[in-house]
C-alpha cells in the first residue's frame, strides 16, 4: 500500500491542485460582476505597471466581497469562513495522505487510541474555525489598506511579508497551548481524573508562550510544507486567504506578461483570453501551483 501511495501520490496531488485552483478561478469568473472583470480585463492589457498594485485590488476587493461579503461580523462571513476552514484543513490532509503516506497512515489509529492526541487533533478543529477568521479578517483589512494608501507594488508584498509574519505568531502561540493542554491531560490522569477546570488551570500555569523551544519546533514542522505532516496542514489552511492573494498577484502579473508576448507565440492559446481574465489568470495560477508543488516533491524526495 505504502509504494503504490509512493508512486501514485505526485501526479494525483498535482493533478488534484490544478483542478481545484482553476476551478476556483472559474467559479470567481462566475460570481465577479462585470465592472469588475473589466477592471482586470484593462490591466491585463495595459502597459502602465505603475497602477498595476491598484487594479488588482480593486478587482480582488470585489472577488473577496462576493464570496465572504462585505463586512467581516456577517452570518455570511461566518458561514463561508468555517466551510473554508473545514474544507481546507480536509483538502491538505488528503494530500498528505497522497504524498507522505508512510507518516500519516498512523494518524487515524492514534485519534482513536490515544485519547490525549484527541485534544490537539479536535481542538485544533475547533480552534482553526477562530483562528482562521482571524486570518480571513487580517487579509480584508490588508486588501482595503493597499487600496486606501494606494501603496506601490514593494510595499504592497512588505504588507503581504508582514501579515505572514503575524500569522506565524498567532498560530505559534495558539497550537503551543494545545501542546501544554495536552500534557496536563497526560498528568491528570496518571494521578487521578481531574475535572476539566483543573486541567485548564494547570495547562495555563504551565503554558509557556512564544519561547524560543516553541517557536523553532512549529517552524521545524512548517518548513517541512504544507502537507507532510497535520501541524503544517493545520497552519497552512489557515493562510490560504493570504496565500490565495499572493498567488493572484503572482498570476496576474504573469498573465499580463504572456498577453503581451501573445503575438509571438504562433500556436494560438485559448486560456489568454482576456474577456474572461479570471479563467486566464486561473490557469496561470494552477499551472504555478502544479508546478511548485512538484519540484518541492522531486526535491524533497532527493534530499
Amino acid at each position: 500500500m505504502a509504494e503504490l501511495m509512493s508512486w501514485l501520490g505526485l501526479p494525483a496531488s498535482v493533478a488534484a491542485a490544478f483542478g481545484i485552483v482553476w476551478g476556483a478561478f472559474a467559479t470567481l469568473e462566475k460570481v465577479t460582476s462585470s465592472e469588475k472583470k473589466a477592471v482586470l480585463t484593462q490591466l491585463l492589457r495595459s502597459t502602465d505597471w505603475s497602477a498595476a498594485p491598484l487594479k488588482l485590488t480593486e478587482a480582488f476587493k470585489g472577488v473577496f466581497e462576493a464570496v465572504f461579503g462585505e463586512h467581516q461580523l456577517s452570518a455570511k462571513c461566518l458561514r463561508r469562513s468555517f466551510l473554508f476552514s473545514i474544507l481546507a484543513i480536509i483538502v491538505l490532509l488528503a494530500f498528505g495522505f497522497l504524498n507522505h503516506y508512510e507518516y500519516f497512515q498512523t494518524m487515524p489509529f492514534v485519534i482513536l487510541y490515544k485519547p490525549s492526541y484527541r485534544i490537539i487533533f479536535f481542538g485544533w478543529l475547533l480552534w482553526s474555525i477562530v483562528i482562521d477568521f482571524i486570518n480571513l479578517y487580517k487579509t480584508r483589512l490588508l486588501i482595503r489598506l493597499v487600496d486606501v494608501l494606494r501603496a506601490p507594488a514593494l510595499l504592497f508584498f512588505v504588507l503581504i511579508v508582514a501579515d505572514l509574519l503575524a500569522s506565524v505568531t498567532i498560530f505559534v502561540a495558539a497550537y503551543s497551548y494545545l501542546l501544554t493542554l495536552n500534557i496536563a491531560h497526560q498528568y491528570c490522569n496518571e494521578i487521578s481524573s481531574c475535572p476539566l477546570a483543573h486541567e485548564l488551570r494547570l495547562s495555563l500555569s504551565m503554558y509557556r508562550g512564544l519561547d524560543a523551544s516553541n517557536w523553532l519546533n512549529t517552524l521545524r514542522y512548517l518548513a517541512q510544507g504544507p502537507i507532510a505532516n497535520e501541524v503544517a496542514a493545520y497552519f497552512y489552511s489557515g493562510l490560504l486567504p493570504t496565500l490565495w492573494f499572493l498567488l493572484y498577484v503572482l498570476a496576474t502579473a504573469l498573465t499580463r506578461w504572456l498577453v503581451k508576448i501573445s503575438d509571438l507565440i504562433s500556436l494560438t492559446i485559448s486560456w489568454l483570453d482576456v474577456q474572461k481574465p479570471f479563467q486566464a489568470i486561473g490557469f496561470v495560477a494552477a499551472a504555478l501551483v502544479a508546478f511548485f508543488m512538484a519540484v518541492h516533491s522531486v526535491i524533497v524526495r532527493l534530499l
